[in-house]
């Protein structure tokens, strides 16, 4: 389990159309908008239970880490439950609770100390059980309740990965295997740029800038297809780009160290590190290129870079390491893409 949580819980990552998708599996039934079904709350007879624990703590990289046991269950029963562990610093958990606006007045008082002071498992524990009163009682909107599930690891959004490939122009057989169109149908390739070539200070971090750029297509020869370039940019902090990105694409991808030869910027933001990170980038944005990236890690390093999407493609972008985990899921071609293929399943998971 990955013990590295964020500095900010993103709240954003869970909108009230992805409500009914996240929720689901705990048994709680939510309507396309959002919002609980009619009808349902605690009387119903499955009403989802939730219960959380706060039971020790363990020291990690110099943080303190606070160890919490999660699960749901049906009305009461085992049967179909959930259950997890995870862990988070006080300061993580402090910024959640100041978002969680669902909370009884009584319960705000009740956060403990900043500082890890004796006895902060203990009051912990106590302002969790805050939390699990007023989500088992119904007090808290479906979003509540998701958001609450994804701060503490339990949810994850499903992501069709082919499709969300085909977005961008790129298609995919599955998760391994790009798709070879016939000489006959040969079409040009989208082509990314990326460049890190500044950053800037914010609330006492810095930030590298990272210039994307996707051509919808520039063929192996040289020829481009036309069509307007999509520009974004994407503001990441050296440890995300780090730990979010530089290692989970080696934990993905075999071939990573052997095919990305650019060295990844040192720690520390010492000069320097602005350009190391240019060269790094652009090695990333050339195995994309040449397609020797495999599919899942594409998706996952266009996921990380927060491409724009439309609305409608109701996919989940960046979050950090510890934060919802997205569950990507590779249908065949032709159910997703339009098109042949075998089918095959990728799930990035913390």
């Amino acid at each position: 389990m990955a013990l590295d949580a964020p500095d900010e819980f993103p709240q954003s990552d869970v909108q009230p159309k992805q409500c009914k998708q996240c929720l689901a599996k705990f048994g709680y039934l939510v309507t396309p908008e959002g919002e609980w079904t009619k009808g349902f709350g605690p009387a119903f007879p499955s009403y989802p239970k939730l219960s959380i624990d706060v039971g020790g703590h363990e020291e990690k990289d110099g943080h303190t880490f606070y160890l919490i046991d999660c699960a749901v269950s049906r009305g009461g029963s085992a049967v179909g439950g959930h259950s997890w562990k995870t862990a988070r610093r006080l300061c993580d958990i402090q910024v959640f609770s100041n978002a969680a606006a669902f909370l009884p007045d009584s319960y705000t008082d009740t956060f403990p100390y900043r500082g890890g002071l004796p006895g902060t498992t203990l009051d912990l524990n106590t302002w969790m059980q805050g939390v699990v009163e007023s989500i088992n009682a119904g007090s808290a909107s479906a979003l509540d309740v998701a958001r609450t599930l994804q701060f503490l690891r339990g949810n994850t959004i499903d992501t069709p990965l082919v499709p969300f490939l085909k977005l961008s122009g790129f298609l995919a057989l599955d998760a391994d295997r790009w798709y070879e169109m016939p000489d006959s149908k040969k079409m040009p390739l989208p082509h990314l740029s990326l460049r890190v070539q500044s950053h800037e200070e914010k609330d006492g971090h810095t930030m590298y800038i990272v210039e994307c750029a996707l051509a919808p297509g520039k063929s192996p020869s040289g020829g481009g297809a036309g069509g307007e370039v999509k520009k974004w940019r994407a503001e990441h902090r050296l440890k995300q780009i780090r730990e979010d990105w530089y290692e989970r694409l080696g934990e993905m991808w075999p071939k990573f160290a052997e095919e990305v030869t650019e060295p990844f910027a040192g720690r520390g933001g010492l000069p320097g590190t602005s350009a190391a990170l240019d060269a790094w980038v652009q090695g990333i944005a050339k195995v994309i290129n040449e397609r020797k990236m495999p599919p899942k890690a594409v998706a996952y390093s266009l996921q990380f870079l927060n491409i724009p999407l439309p609305q409608a493609a109701g996919v989940q972008l960046y979050a950090p390491r510890d934060g919802a985990p997205v569950n990507w899921t590779v249908d065949s071609m032709s159910k997703g893409g339009g098109y042949a293929g075998e089918s095959t399943a990728f799930k990035r998971t913390s």
